[in-house]
């Protein structure tokens, strides 16, 4: 939901340019925090997890024109009957990576079965692979994140309507990172604490 200024609040930052640039930083530790977590999937490759999440996405875009929680979707997995293949070229489009590039990565995703191809230049990731025990373990996982960066962007945003952005106190070292290993795929993510500028204690 959008957030809107109360009325008769006095807003000390007129042109709105302390929000944005906050707005950014938190954006920025979010999809670092993100990214992260899916990345070790496919053993930190980067460009692998953009491409896969390019054909996750872009395979269900017709069915998420209005944001929300789809009536579709069973236990938040839209069947493949109301998915729509993507090729190479909309992937590479969609990702703004070199064709080649996008190929490559593509036909890494079906030979490691992250991603199944349809005929012989469409491909979809499946609602088996978005089922599986990977990925059930990998959501539980990201949850705490993003629950942790929503309430932290309100509260933050109300402060900056206010006219008094409150600041975060120094977090204890030992909540400083994760409660799991780097390269672990179980156990529960703990929300690093932020500062107000955006940046880890």
């Amino acid at each position: 939901m959008p957030h809107t200024r109360p009325a008769g609040e006095i807003k000390t930052d007129p042109d709105g340019a302390d929000r944005q640039k906050y707005l950014l930083a938190q954006s920025i530790d979010h999809f670092m925090d993100t990214a992260a977590l899916l990345s070790r999937v496919f053993q930190n490759d980067y460009t692998t997890m953009i491409v896969f999440m390019t054909i996750l996405r872009g395979s269900v875009s017709h069915l998420n024109r209005d944001r929300g929680v789809r009536p579709e979707a069973v236990s938040g997995v839209f069947p493949d009957t109301l998915r729509r293949p993507i090729s190479i070229l909309a992937i590479s489009d969609l990702a703004n990576f070199p064709y080649e590039t996008t190929r490559r990565h593509v036909m890494k995703l079906v030979d490691t079965g992250f991603c199944s191809r349809l005929g012989s230049r469409e491909f979809i990731v499946s609602e088996e692979v978005l089922r599986s025990d990977l990925f059930t373990t990998m959501a539980a996982q990201n949850e705490p994140l993003v629950l942790d960066f929503v309430d932290h962007i309100n509260r933050q945003l109300d402060g900056f309507w206010s006219g008094s952005a409150p600041r975060a106190a120094e977090a204890p070292a030992d909540d400083a990172t994760s409660s799991q290993d780097p390269g672990s795929t179980s156990g529960t993510a703990k929300a690093r604490p932020r500062r107000s500028d955006g940046a880890r204690p």
